[in-house]
């Protein structure tokens, strides 16, 4: 019976030391965020020690005991538990199909060997601790602290816990419980290795160790879980001070756009001394390994970017610089101008060439010697201009950030040939005339552009700037560009997919979102589409690219398109979309309060024998939307055919940004929040709402970010042939 009353004491103990260190961590990091303290420092501290606090605190507590072979006995096995034992758990939990290559730091594994064996072999050599061997790895510690807090080893955004209530109390209490926990457990373990005769170092460095290392091998589990094993090896061993280019890159998705240095202008952006260092580091790195002119990196579309932005950030790559690297940057400038000046014609006339000449024509306006090639581009931009870009402004792939870029490239050759003295060639200025009112037909009203057929917010706040630059302040009458709808209300705008699908090779990034539409009010987008996954990987990009990947009516688990596998798995272009609808009706008109947007399509005729249509109607103030989606047959179809239509399931999808709340509400109704644009009401006549997990692809995160989809569906018959919905903001309720 005292064998149990020890055995259930120990297990108690352990809960507490394990569940009250981690909560003291997680109270000591709100604590230091409320005192505004730096990320990066309690990333470095709090986070670093986090999963280590058990083994602090038993090994102390033994310490302290007078039980010194429990708390050695506790440091070894934890160290064992803590990289044997969730390497292995590591690969037991990881999926089966993952098959990338797990990059490590190579330098600190050595480091944690040479300290573990200098520990080990001190205590068996003379069966104490010298003082001074203590202060030297208190003072290592306190130098690799400091080391990564200067290194700002934690990114900002990465780290952004949730807000908790009453820290203090909790901070208080979770110490209160590790202690309490370290006290019972190394208590209890001291009386059951009396009661077998077993050495207190044996229960130290096995029962003990693997129980304080829980954190760890829980986390690991997560960690397979989300295919994410870099994170495993990143908590066992910190990252060293290597450059980007000492890592393999392969393992990386789209990998080669590193070499177009598009982190580059982030870290100019941030502009303090680090980020200074971290960028003539990485550019001379870059030099040193890939500027022979050859290789990866060496196309004429990465070179030009590369160009573009080693001369644009000139002066923060050479700030303060010896002469030596200022000739070796030069030297690199003009082999980067060599190659495109050679090769910047030879792309592929399908495809879209703007990059490459504009890196020609920024080699005459920037490097001595190829004055002559600001002719050759200027006519080869003027071809591409009229050959690329409709006279309505848009571009065969219908992708909105794709047209930015371009809008980008020709406003910055704009303005560097007026600079020079040169003059922009008359297709140059009407292709800016014609993008600008195409591009705020595609805005929404908090200034981002709409996410569809791969679009993905690569430039958030570059809109406006470059429109204003252009000088061109029109807007467009039309009721399409480039195959989207828009309507605005008050602070609210609705964009809305009204296109066919680009053909081939335009689709490689499309999306099958016909009759999907987004939803911003003020600076808040509600309703939205996933939006494109290429940044996550092949299966996310394909998943983001389905047609219930967006805020749509369509038959359920039936895609309008049909994706067309590449024949090579690492094709650049990638998986084509087709076999979409070929025909698809839109009308806008004015009603009564507000604006109605009709649009149809027939991508479901063959199959299903049917047409889906989609009427919206906004109000003036932007404070309502009523929908109405019904399915209509084709008439054209035989008695048999209309037969056979009738139990189809069909479905109206609600995709909510991740920053929107929402519940079910006792009527069937939905209630969304949002700290910006304040509650709105979603309610379908005659259905029941259900919540479906999604996710929201973002650029500059590193996962797809977690949301739902609110679901309306029901059967097709003669009494339900449509659905009727609202969307309304209610300023009764408050959030």
């Amino acid at each position: 019976m005292d064998i149990l009353i020890l055995i259930f004491g120990f297990v108690v103990g352990l809960i507490f030391l394990v569940k009250g260190a981690d909560e003291m961590v997680d109270s000591a990091i709100q604590i230091a965020l409320k005192f505004k303290i730096p990320s990066s420092i309690i990333g470095a501290t709090f986070i670093g020690f986090g999963t280590s606090a058990p083994e602090l605190f038993a090994s102390t507590g033994a310490a302290l005991n007078g039980d010194l072979d429990l708390g050695i006995g506790n440091i070894v096995g934890s160290n064992i538990a803590n990289s044997l034992l969730v390497v292995a758990v590591l690969y037991l939990a990881i999926p089966k199909d993952f098959d990338k290559k797990i990059k490590l730091n190579q330098l600190s594994p050595v480091w944690m060997a040479i300290l573990t064996t200098v520990f080990v072999s001190t205590y068996v050599l003379f069966s104490s601790f010298p003082l001074y061997l203590g202060i030297v790895l208190l003072v290592l510690t306190i130098y690799v602290v400091y080391k990564m807090v200067s290194t700002d080893s934690v990114e900002e955004e990465d780290f952004k816990p949730e807000e908790k209530n009453y820290v203090w109390l909790r901070g208080l209490l979770s110490l209160a419980a590790t202690l309490y926990g370290s006290q019972l457990v190394v208590d209890n373990a001291v009386k059951l290795a009396e009661t077998f005769g077993v050495s207190s170092l044996v229960i130290g460095s096995t029962i003990i160790a693997i129980g304080t290392s829980l954190p760890e091998v829980a986390g690991t589990i997560a960690a397979a879980r989300m295919r994410k094993p870099d994170i495993v090896f990143g908590n066992i061993f910190e990252l060293g001070d290597k450059v980007i280019w000492d890592h393999s890159l392969s393992s990386i998705e789209n990998y080669e756009e590193l070499h177009g240095f598009p982190w580059l202008d982030d870290l100019v952006a941030r502009g303090d001394k680090a980020a200074v260092e971290i960028v003539q580091k990485w550019v001379f790195s870059w030099i040193e390994k890939y500027g022979s002119g050859s290789g990866p990196g060496w196309t004429p579309k990465l070179t030009s970017r590369r160009l573009i932005r080693l001369i644009h950030h000139e002066d923060t790559i050479l700030n303060g610089l010896s002469e030596k690297y200022i000739s070796t940057y030069f030297k690199s400038i003009y082999k980067h101008a060599n190659f495109i000046s050679k090769r910047f014609y030879k792309t592929d006339k399908l495809t879209m060439n703007f990059e490459a000449i504009v890196g020609v024509i920024y080699c005459g306006l920037y490097v001595d010697g190829f004055e002559r090639f600001i002719t050759v581009g200027t006519e080869h931009l003027s071809r591409e201009c009229r050959d690329k870009i409709d006279e309505d402004g848009g571009i065969l792939s219908r992708n909105p950030e794709e047209l930015l870029e371009i809008f980008m490239y020709l406003v910055w050759v704009a303005h560097g040939l007026h600079d020079a003295d040169w003059t922009p060639s008359q297709a140059h200025i009407e292709t800016i005339n014609s993008i600008a009112p195409a591009l705020r037909h595609l805005r929404h009203v908090d200034g981002n552009l709409c996410r569809f057929n791969g679009s993905c917010v690569k430039y958030p706040g570059d809109l406006d700037r470059y429109l204003f630059l252009s000088g061109n302040k029109k807007k467009t009458t039309k009721i399409l560009k480039m195959g989207y709808a828009r309507m605005e209300g008050g602070r609210t705008s609705i964009i809305q997919d009204a296109g066919r699908l680009p053909n081939i090779p335009y689709s490689n990034l499309a999306h099958a979102s016909v009759l999907g539409f987004e939803l911003t009010h003020g600076r808040q987008p509600l309703i939205v589409n996933c939006g494109s996954g290429v940044n996550f990987g092949r299966d996310w990009h394909k998943a983001g690219r389905a047609t219930q990947s967006h805020s749509i009516f369509c038959i359920k688990g039936k895609s309008s398109a049909k994706l067309l596998k590449s024949l090579s798995s690492r094709s650049a272009m990638g998986d084509f979309l087709t076999q979409g609808p070929t025909e698809v009706m839109v009308n806008k008109s004015r009603v009564a309060g507000g604006t109605e947007l009709t649009v149809s399509h027939n991508a479901y005729a063959n199959k299903h024998g049917v047409i889906l249509e989609r009427k919206l109607e906004l109000s003036d103030n932007g404070d309502t939307l009523i929908g109405q989606d019904q399915i209509e047959l084709l008439s054209t179809l035989g008695k048999s055919k209309e037969i056979s239509v009738y139990g189809i399931e069909y479905e109206v999808r609600f995709h909510l940004h991740p920053d929107v709340t929402a519940q079910i509400l006792d009527d069937d109704t939905v209630q969304m929040n949002s700290k910006y644009s304040g509650t709105w009401i979603l309610e379908a006549f005659d259905l029941a709402p259900s919540f479906h997990p999604s996710y929201y692809f973002s650029e500059g995160h590193a996962s797809p970010i977690p949301t739902q989809q609110v679901i309306f569906s029901a059967k097709f018959n003669d009494f339900l042939k449509q659905v009727r919905w609202s969307l309304q903001k209610s300023y009764d309720i408050e959030t």
